[in-house]
């Protein structure tokens, strides 16, 4: 009964941030500026927010925002400390923003599934095998 209760709760929350124009605004943002990037976009933010990151792993979601000039940062400073403050209100782990193509152009907590394809990439298999 607590896991029913707490896929529900999550199932909530989807649906209500699915429907927030704040929400659907920094997806397209992130998305048009992942393709700024060019082909290499993934291991570039990798590169900023996980590798040059001033903050530990763990503590990682506590930056705001690379001093690289680009729109993806600018992006970043402006929506990340909202999703920041959603995810520890929500007490989820982290959170998503995944384009149509499956690039993760966006999470919360920067571990390593920032910036991969979950259509192309390590993800795309079911890693219990």
């Amino acid at each position: 009964m607590a896991i029913e209760s707490y896929l529900n709760e999550i199932r909530q929350d989807l649906l209500v941030n699915a429907g927030n124009p704040l929400v659907a605004d920094a997806l397209v943002s992130f998305t048009w500026a992942w393709q700024q990037l060019g082909p290499d976009a993934g291991a570039r933010l990798q590169q900023l927010y996980i590798d040059q990151n001033p903050f530990a792993e763990g503590r990682r979601e506590d930056f705001d925002q690379a001093a690289d000039g680009s729109f993806y940062s600018d992006y970043h400073g402006r929506y990340h400390p909202y999703f920041r403050r959603l995810r520890e209100l929500q007490k989820h782990y982290d959170i998503f923003l995944i384009d149509p193509d499956g690039n993760v152009v966006y999470t919360t907590v920067k571990e390593p599934d920032f910036g991969t394809n979950l259509a192309t990439g390590i993800w795309r298999e079911d890693r219990k095998s």
